[in-house]
């Protein structure tokens, strides 16, 4: 994190001239904030997807597939999440405040249009479990039918 600071200072120090596009120090600190907060969200996902995994070992194909799917919409969720970060940092390089605050907007649209996204699938993902469950129950059940006619016949 130290070497990142100073990075962003090598990189922000010519625009400290311009009071009104200025980074203060306190923007230098968020910008870090950020950054950590992004490792740490990182590292978690990364984690999730070791749980997952594991889980999977134990499970059937179909349900892999499916958390296959989940989990590269989560690594596309996360990329999404890293633009937009190196976006910010790019605009606030060159924007004032007002331009800041309107990308947040849109990028807090965005986000929440994501996560809706998200919902959708895991929704559709938890329907078609179902399904796949009932459908599994029918034709067990057909099956137990069968055998225990064919017991009679004979």
């Amino acid at each position: 994190m130290y070497v990142l600071s100073l990075l962003l200072q090598l990189v922000v120090g010519p625009t400290v001239s311009d009071n009104d596009m200025a980074m203060t120090p306190v923007m230098m600190l968020m910008l870090l904030l950020m950054m950590e907060m992004m490792m740490m969200m990182m590292m978690m996902v990364m984690m999730m997807m070791m749980m997952l995994m594991m889980m999977m070992m134990m499970m059937m194909l179909l349900m892999m597939m499916m958390m296959m799917m989940i989990m590269m919409m989560m690594m596309m969720m996360m990329m999404m999440m890293m633009m937009m970060m190196m976006m910010m940092m790019m605009m606030m390089m060159m924007m004032t405040m007002t331009m800041i605050m309107m990308m947040m907007m849109i990028m807090m649209m965005m986000m929440m249009m994501m996560m809706m996204m998200m919902m959708m699938m895991m929704m559709m993902m938890m329907m078609m479990m179902m399904m796949m469950m009932m459908i599994l129950v029918v034709v067990r059940r057909r099956k137990r039918r069968r055998r225990r006619r064919r017991t009679r016949g004979k």
